[in-house]
Formats: structure tokens, sequence, C-alpha cells
């Protein structure tokens, strides 16, 4: 099954896998917010310095293997893998999306 994900998502999941920070905080309004390891990051500053630290210390990739979509919020379930205990997991990308932008972003189990 291939899952034909929005452009938006898609991006994410791009600069995601690529480590490109720059392109993945462009996804995000400007005052968005990260939930992510019991932190909250909010903003640009905020959710790029995120993204940096968790590249730097897992080395990780996604993969998408389901989708859910209802009003605002979109639930991407993945696999991840990098260089973590356990690695690869489930992990779920919870989305809220507004104006073709992330506004808010919880991962978890």
């Amino acid at each position: 099954m291939t899952l034909r994900l929005s452009p938006l998502l898609e991006a994410f999941v791009t600069a995601t896998n690529n480590h490109d920070g720059e392109a993945l905080t462009a996804c995000f309004v400007a005052d968005a917010i990260v939930h992510d390891e019991g932190t909250t990051h909010r903003g640009h500053p905020a959710i790029r310095a995120w993204f940096d630290d968790v590249v730097r210390k897992y080395r990780f990739t996604i993969v998408v293997t389901d989708e859910e979509t209802s009003h605002d919020e979109t639930v991407l379930t993945t696999q991840v893998t990098g260089s973590f205990p356990g690695s690869p997991i489930e992990l779920r990308y919870c989305f809220n999306i507004g104006d073709d932008k992330i506004r808010g972003l919880s991962i978890g189990d």
C-alpha cells in the first residue's frame, strides 16, 4: 500500500529523512508548538533547535505506514529507525494543520 500524503506532510517527511532543519521548520507556522519526549518547543527557533538535537542524538529516518485524518488533525503512524535502543519503533505523529502549515505536532507511541 502506497500512501499519498498532502504536499505539506510529504515535505515534512522528506525534510525529516534528509535531516534538513531549514526545510522542516518551513513546514510550521511561526508560533507552532512541537511536543516530543516530554518537552514542548514553541516557535521556529525552538523547533529548529529541537530537530537539530534529535537528529544529532538519534540519526533517525521515518517511514509512514498509516494516515488518519479528521477535521484539522492528521495522525501519521510511522516506523522510526535510528541509533537508539529498540530501533526500529512505531511512533505516531499527531499534526494540527491550518492554512497549509503545521500549527502543532505531538510525537508519541
